[in-house]
């Protein structure tokens, strides 16, 4: 997969090809000019140069990160629709992708295996590449199929204003939603307007409208919901908080408005235009390790770029949790249409399907090849039995998620996996030179490393208040083997 991108001849005047934005080269002022730019980068014959110049462009994306030029939102970057915990950096996934392009074939496919609230997603579509995208999360899949489009944001907007007019009108008293815990996490009043936000979302619109309007009510939903915003978690907010005056209608249209902003600045970047993508975007609601092999063909995706969880969900970041309160306010038929899949029975469900979420060892499966694991196991030999099967579980689901995302890749793809350190009964688990390990037990070929210190905010999401904050993150590049 490593090769020429065919006769392409490129200016000079391209100074830096590792520009996290197109604004950059005096030539190019949209993500569309950059694909013919890159072509020049592709010089010599040999896949060992190539190799080689894929490597020299990792490192400058490194320098810059370590310089902490990366650290913005980045001019060529997707909007936030609902506050989605542990997002990867667009300015540093953008910068990964202008530097792993030019090893690529010019109709290059893309997976994301956690896609998320769909930063690869974003990068892709600004540069015009076929993507696929992966999540066990519906509320990532509905984030991600509004941004897949098609963006008809004035529409968003009068359908936004018509949905707050139709449920002001509406004097019903019952919310038509009933799930265990309601009473415990929304006041009434507040569960009454919320039902009347549902009620005329349903009525609103074609699908893509709809769609829009639910991830609103999802924001709508986290902000006025009795848990606390302040973390991840299902968490009550103290009495004088819950106790606060809301004005539910009036935050939806808020947010409607705000959202719609993004997305209608997001669709003037977007080479493709309004309509929905020029290049295929699939999305499926599931489990990588058993999703069917249609969706991860094998030798079917050129780039591999993700960020999966750095440790079980119910001790890192609890996506479950978080998605819990907003998945229950859309209908169960809606969410069948856009995700494939249904509500989860409990908050802990999603997270305890998710990787390590269950100390149960599948059958016939072989450990994973580590010598980093079977060290950090034996220094948590001393802790409670349940740390190190804790670890181990979660490895073993990350080397089967591996196992399936490498059959999926062509020979040659380049892979991006971005992993965190964490601490497990007081001791560091390595997970950077782990996965470092388990890549190499697969014959993917190392490039490279780019190192991320995160922000403050976001250290606070990937940490538990008894382990130490998790303060850097590494991007890891590597190439699959040219055959197999």
């Amino acid at each position: 997969m490593l090769s020429a991108r065919g006769s392409c001849a490129v200016s000079s005047e391209w100074i830096d090809p590792t520009a996290s934005s197109a604004t950059r080269h005096p030539k190019a002022t949209r993500p569309g000019d950059l694909r013919s730019l890159r072509c020049g980068l592709m010089e010599g014959p040999s896949s060992d140069s190539r190799l080689v110049a894929l490597e020299r462009r990792v490192m400058a994306v490194a320098r810059l990160s370590r310089r902490g030029e990366l650290d913005g939102p980045g001019a060529l970057s997707g909007p936030v629709l609902f506050q989605y915990p542990g997002r990867m950096a667009p300015s540093v996934q953008s910068a990964i992708f202008d530097a792993v392009l030019p090893a690529l074939p010019d109709e290059a496919t893309v997976l994301d295996p956690f896609v998320g609230s769909g930063i690869t997603l974003d990068a892709a579509r600004l540069r015009s590449l076929e993507f696929t995208g992966v999540d066990i999360n519906p509320l990532a899949v509905l984030i991600c199929a509004v941004k897949a489009g098609p963006l008809r944001v004035g529409e968003f907007v009068w359908r936004a204003v018509e949905t707050g007019m139709v449920a002001r009108s509406d004097r019903r008293l019952q919310p038509d939603c009933r799930f265990d815990g309601m009473e415990k996490w929304f006041r009434e009043d507040v569960a009454i307007d919320l039902g009347r936000l549902r009620r005329a979302i349903l009525k609103a619109g074609d699908e893509s409208t709809r769609d829009f309007l639910w991830v609103c009510l999802a924001e709508t939903v986290r902000r006025v919901s009795n848990s606390r915003v302040s973390t991840c978690k299902l968490h009550m907010r103290t009495l004088d908080d819950v106790r606060r005056p809301l004005a539910v209608i009036d935050e939806f249209e808020v947010v409607a408005e705000r959202f719609a902003g993004r997305l209608g600045e997001y669709r003037r970047g977007l080479p493709d235009g309004a309509d929905g993508p020029c290049r295929p975007v699939r999305l499926v609601c599931g489990d990588v390790r058993s999703v069917d092999q249609a969706v991860l063909p094998q030798r079917g995706f050129d780039l591999v770029i993700t960020s999966p969880p750095y440790g079980d969900n119910h001790t890192t970041v609890p996506y479950g949790q978080t998605s819990y309160l907003p998945l229950r306010w859309i209908p169960a038929s809606e969410l069948a249409r856009i995700t494939n899949s249904r509500h989860p029975a409990t908050a802990y469900q999603t997270d305890t399907a998710s990787l390590g979420g269950s100390m149960k060892a599948p059958a016939g499966r072989a450990e994973p090849e580590s010598e980093a694991l079977a060290a950090t196991l034996q220094h948590l030999s001393q802790c409670p039995a349940d740390r190190a099967k804790r670890v181990q579980r979660f490895v073993a689901d990350l080397d089967h998620c591996l196992e399936r995302v490498v059959d999926a890749s062509a020979p040659g793809a380049v892979q991006v996996w971005t992993v965190g350190d964490r601490h497990v009964g007081g001791r560091r688990v390595p997970l950077r030179k782990i996965f470092r390990e388990l890549a190499a037990s697969r014959r993917l070929e190392f490039v490279g490393s780019i190192t991320r210190a995160l922000p403050s905010q976001r250290r606070m999401a990937v940490c538990n208040q008894h382990a130490p904050r998790i303060a850097t993150e590494d991007s890891l590049v590597f190439v699959a083997p040219p055959t197999r």
